[in-house]
């Protein structure tokens, strides 16, 4: 084993600058692969990842170890930027791959979890002689990251910081970006591996093998090549382009709901392949190739552009993914600020609204709040950070972005919030409901709700909307059809009520005024909540209601007088009792069935009739 070791010209090791480049993050994975596709040793690659993942996060320091399943601990493979006596420590006092007598360290949390860990004041997370020796070569932080290969712990990387916060989420993200394709690179050197092996079995076809390795050269170049786009973000389609002219295959990528991101398959080839595109161990993507000719694949500088193929596509995505989730994290950030800064912040709240986004705070705007509930195994709900979120906010971007009046959207509160300018309420609706349409066509069977909130032009006054629209949501939650769109509006006097903390006291309270009521319906067959709710909208006269029934007067006095003795009521026209039946009758209506009359009209589900709408409002 060789362990290199290295310190800084000054005598100090380098500080962490906190600010980790991507596109020398990029630069370092074309290093790696071309030392892979080189055929380098396993150590070599491996000190070569120690050193560029130290240099690519900020000079840092970085210690690559491997589980030994004998001891059950874990070895030093090779270091970078870390003193002598730090790495004989780790050697004599040897880091376990499960937790000890004396608690787990953070080294043992990332190889059982799988996932990245970070610690700060090591000397209480590490064993009493790690922790002294950290101290003082004068450690701070650091972050532990697995390496899988075939979906196991390989080799597990230690990166230390002197600072004591060094590691903020960014870093932390794109360090597992990182290590995620460090472990694809090395996946592929075993695979590669395998290959050399079964060449080396077949030496004796030197005609052969020299064709082969002049195809190699070429795929070289041309990978070499690709790679540049992808450093140079060039693009999917200028990506495909390139890749067209080499191979002379179409290629065509969808995201996990089917959404085209990029390319179009061309032509009726006979070869029609499919491969998955897999960022952090996840298929983010779908690419599909299509090859004019029958033995396209079988040669080796076609078929070496086509394996590189998924890889490249999964870089350019990761560069583009990391534009789109800072500009989401703006998104976030104003909505946190609207809905929950501190009271006092209310002008520089308007004045990054007006800068940044172009949005008068100081104008009427609406909030449409959507929630997911009970997605199906491998879904994503709106707070899950994997790529499949992603993909879901997109979908909600792009319907925003051809909204006229739709500002933006953000996650809050593991909720989507949209924000619309003022407009009719049925426009606001109709908007909700192709909102609800959209994210339930991609939820994998979710029940989505949502929410339109009132209007208002004041920071409070969104702040109360917000609260009344989260809590219609609870309550709507608790009926029987809790997927569909309702208005704040909808509950008229009775949204005061909305603050009461558990929705499920106003289901039990108008179960208890109705229920006997709706038993003797369900029992005899018939309609005598129905002829309550007429009354009631009818101004409790009872001609109207007999008028709007079709009934004879003596007919709908009869029904009010069975009405009463069933609820055991003195009479239908005390306030006190027709106030607590109007509060009943508005629960019911919102939690047992859903007006026809307040739902959206929408005309093909595709959004037209929300455009018209707000166009026709002069929005």
């Amino acid at each position: 084993m060789t362990v290199v070791a290295e310190t800084a010209v000054t005598g100090r090791r380098a500080q962490c600058s906190g600010i980790v480049a991507v596109g020398s993050a990029v630069r370092a994975m074309t290093e790696l692969a071309a030392a892979v596709n080189n055929g380098a040793a396993i150590d070599e690659i491996l000190q070569l990842a120690a050193a560029k993942i130290a240099q690519t996060t900020g000079h840092m320091m970085a210690i690559v170890m491997q589980p030994n399943s004998m001891t059950k601990s874990l070895e030093v493979v090779t270091a970078h930027g870390i003193s002598d006596s730090y790495v004989d420590t780790i050697m004599k006092h040897p880091l376990l791959t499960t937790a000890g007598d004396r608690g787990e360290g953070p080294t043992s949390r990332a190889f059982r979890s799988r996932r990245p860990v970070v610690a700060t004041g090591l000397e209480a997370h590490l064993p009493i002689v790690l922790g002294r020796t950290a101290l003082r070569e004068g450690i701070g932080s650091m972050v532990s990251l697995p390496l899988l290969i075939a979906h196991n712990v390989r080799y597990i990387v230690n990166v230390y910081c002197t600072d004591a916060d060094c590691f903020d989420d960014a870093t932390v993200l794109l360090l597992e970006n990182f290590a995620s394709l460090v472990s694809l690179l090395l996946d592929t050197h075993v695979a590669s591996g395998e290959l050399y092996a079964e060449a080396a079995a077949h030496r004796r076809q030197i005609d052969a093998l020299q064709s082969k390795c002049h195809s190699l050269r070429a795929t070289q170049v041309n990978l070499d090549e690709l790679h540049g786009l992808v450093i140079k973000e060039a693009g999917l389609e200028r990506l495909f382009a390139r890749l067209t002219e080499m191979t002379g295959a179409s290629f065509h990528v969808s995201d996990v709901f089917g959404r085209t991101l990029a390319g179009e398959l061309k032509g009726a080839g006979d070869q029609h392949m499919r491969r998955s595109v897999v960022l952090d161990n996840e298929v983010v993507a779908t690419l599909s190739i299509r090859c004019a000719e029958t033995d396209v694949t079988v040669r080796p500088e076609v078929a070496g552009m086509l394996h590189a193929a998924p890889a490249l596509v999964a870089m350019m995505l990761m560069r583009s993914w990391v534009a789109l989730d800072a500009e989401a994290r703006l998104r976030v950030d104003l909505v946190e600020e609207l809905l929950a800064g501190p009271r006092e912040g209310n002008l520089a709240l308007a004045a990054h609204a007006r800068n940044k986004w172009g949005i008068e705070m100081t104008a009427r705007n609406r909030l449409v709040v959507g929630r997911i509930a009970n997605p199906s195994p491998g879904a994503s709900s709106s707070h899950d950070p994997s790529p499949i979120r992603r993909s879901l906010l997109a979908v909600v971007e792009e319907l925003v972005r051809r909204s006229p009046g739709a500002h933006l959207v953000a996650e809050f509160d593991r909720q989507l919030v949209v924000l619309l300018e003022d407009g009719p309420v049925q426009a606001a609706g109709d908007f909700g409901e192709v909102l609800r349409r959209e994210v339930s066509a991609h939820t994998g069977g979710g029940t989505v709700s949502v929410a339109v909130a009132d209007a208002s032009d004041t920071v409070e006054g969104h702040r109360d909307s917000y609260r009344h629209a989260v809590a219609l949501l609870d309550l709507v939650g608790e009926s029987a059809e809790p997927a569909r769109t309702v208005t704040v509006e909808q509950f008229g006097f009775f949204r005061l009520l909305l603050d009461v903390k558990q929705p499920r006291d106003l289901v039990q309270f108008a179960d208890q005024m109705l229920g006997p009521l709706r038993d003797y319906d369900e029992r005899r067959g018939t309609d005598l909540v129905e002829t309550l709710c007429m009354y009631m909208d009818s101004d409790c006269s009872t001609g109207e209601t007999a008028k709007r029934l079709h009934l004879h007067h003596n007919s709908v006095n009869y029904r009010l007088k069975s009405i009463s003795r069933i609820l055991g009521l003195s009479s239908l026209s005390e306030p006190k009792i027709l106030l607590r039946l109007e509060l009943a009758l508005s629960i019911n209506r919102l939690v047992q069935r859903v007006d026809r009359e307040q739902l959206p009209r929408l005309a093909s589900g595709n959004g037209d009739i929300i455009l018209k709408e707000w166009s026709s409002s002069g929005k």
